[in-house]
């Protein structure tokens, strides 16, 4: 059972994954400068040195394993990702005592881009018309695919479209999946 030391490292967590961090280094150091910034401010620099900054006092540091936000240029496919999804993974610690945590925000609306791609068409397109973020859950579960393979292998994708074509019977909520909707497997995708 979860207890609330738990809680506040999620929550802590959970912040931590708003920190974009573009194409700057993935260290702790750095995590917790740009966390602390004034165009950030996610987090106060001693609460992110103390979260990502290991060492012989603190053994007990979060490193980022993976960064997935379409701010990322040096990554293709997230640098291409138009649904809008963020996450970090973080990992602490090893063996039987590692842990890992997959932090994946949400709506945030701070420029033209987000508005448009997580706003209107997430937020109020698909969860308002599906109940869903259907692009982003999609992202997501390609993102774990991928994570979960070995750095070398290719992994199977899948990819969203649409179609604005009328269905035949017309009958748009019954046929929403078969055919307005329709998903590939995109094989070859590298993992790394």
């Amino acid at each position: 059972m979860a207890t609330m030391v738990d809680y506040y490292k999620y929550a802590t967590l959970s912040t931590a994954a708003y920190v974009r961090m573009a194409n700057e280094p993935l260290s702790g150091q750095r995590f917790a400068e740009v966390a602390a910034s004034e165009t950030q401010a996610r987090l106060p620099l001693k609460l992110g040195e103390k979260l990502f900054i290991g060492g012989a006092e603190n053994l007990d540091a979060w490193t980022i394993l993976n960064y997935y936000r379409n701010d990322r240029t040096g990554d293709a496919i997230a640098s291409a990702d138009k649904s809008g999804l963020g996450a970090i993974l973080f990992t602490r610690g090893s063996g039987e005592n590692a842990e890992t945590v997959l932090a994946i925000t949400g709506t945030e609306s701070t420029n033209f881009k987000e508005i448009t791609s997580d706003l209107v068409s997430s937020d109020l397109g698909q969860i308002g018309l599906l109940g869903i973020a259907l692009t982003q859950a999609i992202a997501a579960v390609n993102l774990i695919e991928r994570m979960r393979a070995i750095s070398s292998a290719d992994v199977q994708q899948i990819r969203f479209q649409t179609s604005l074509t009328r269905p035949a019977t017309g009958e748009y909520l019954n046929n929403i999946w078969g055919q307005v909707f329709h998903y590939h497997i995109v094989p070859n995708c590298s993992a790394s």
